[in-house]
């Protein structure tokens, strides 16, 4: 589960550098144990590991 507080100050890398939004991040799947997270703006998708760790890295970003 990601915190509240962390999804806040999360963005997605994409919008924030290449846009003036911000790029908020939702989570996908189960709520106890989402996914990924996927951008609102863009629609890019972040894979979250094993650890709850989001991989927020554009090149292993999946486009949407």
């Amino acid at each position: 589960m990601i915190e509240p507080e962390l999804l806040e100050i999360l963005a997605c890398p994409w919008c924030v550098t290449r846009s003036a939004q911000k790029g908020k991040l939702e989570p996908q799947g189960p709520p106890e144990k989402p996914s990924g997270l996927k951008c609102k703006t863009c629609g890019r998708f972040y894979k979250i590991d094993e650890q709850g760790i989001p991989n927020l890295l554009l090149e292993d970003a999946i486009e949407a």
